[in-house]
């Protein structure tokens, strides 16, 4: 397991979060289970604060905490924790869409999808197998969304622990600011972890054939969606020429063939 896979802010934002007492609920919801919480949380904390103390006495060298927080699950919780926790973290772990690009395009395809009639009709798709899929968009999906929006709503309301509030403070947390809220990262999180699920019940109801099909579909679909918008160039008269060739760059399109793209843990 190599720990480079992410990089230290990453896995600091991940240590940071499930530090927090108030998200103990939100680990099922996006994927994660540890089975002892309480004592898992207690070994975040303390190394935590000893990274924060190795720092303070010798700015001058990053401590590794990814590598020790790993090798502290190792010791403490298995080796079979130690990889769901390290898969879950750099397979279904989402703060912003590029963690995950690959499920992320897909989601977006299938998120357009099932609420375009217009763009559902268009694939090519035998009708009875087009509605089974859907059924099983639906019932995997839309209900556990609704139940997440709900148990946050009722948590954003609870009053914060001592360390919260200190995790709050270092890191600007704000759970009425969209822009600081953490609560985004639990809902792109539980968004993947759900559509990974869904995924897995997917595939085998696709032949090989059907699954091109998908996929080619997919393609045009994306290559239109994510194409630089003309009307974004002409707002940016008078920008430098670098700025504007990276702002009207084409977002690279990740839509592996769906057999190659599987949930890892």
């Amino acid at each position: 397991m190599q720990a480079s896979l992410l990089k230290p802010e990453q896995w600091g934002l991940i240590f940071t979060l499930l530090s927090l007492d108030i998200m103990l609920p939100m680990y099922e919801p996006m994927g994660l289970q540890i089975t002892e919480k309480e004592r898992f949380v207690a070994m975040l904390r303390r190394l935590i604060i000893e990274n924060r103390r190795a720092y303070e006495a010798n700015p001058s060298v990053i401590p590794p905490l990814a590598e020790n927080v790993l090798k502290a699950v190792e010791s403490s919780f298995g080796g079979a924790q130690t990889r769901h926790f390290f898969l879950w973290s750099t397979t279904v772990f989402t703060d912003v869409p590029a963690d995950n690009p690959q499920w992320d395009h897909w989601e977006i395809v299938f998120s357009y999808m099932m609420r375009d009639a217009d763009m559902w009709e268009k694939l090519k798709l035998e009708e009875g197998k087009k509605k089974r899929i859907a059924n099983v968009y639906w019932n995997t999906r839309k209900p556990e969304r609704d139940l997440l929006e709900e148990k946050i709503t009722t948590l954003k309301g609870r009053l914060l622990s001592d360390w919260d509030l200190e995790m709050y403070s270092i890191h600007r947390f704000n759970n009425d600011d969209e822009s600081f809220d953490p609560f985004n990262t639990v809902l792109q999180t539980a968004e993947i972890n759900h559509f990974q699920l869904f995924w897995e019940s997917l595939l085998p109801l696709l032949s090989a054939a059907e699954k091109s099909e998908l996929r080619a579909y997919a393609k045009e679909f994306l290559s239109e969606l994510l194409a630089p918008d003309p009307l974004t160039e002409s707002g940016l008269e008078g920008y430098p020429p670098e700025v504007i060739s990276v702002l009207m760059e084409p977002i690279p399109l990740t839509l592996p063939y769906p057999d190659e793209l599987r949930r890892a843990i």
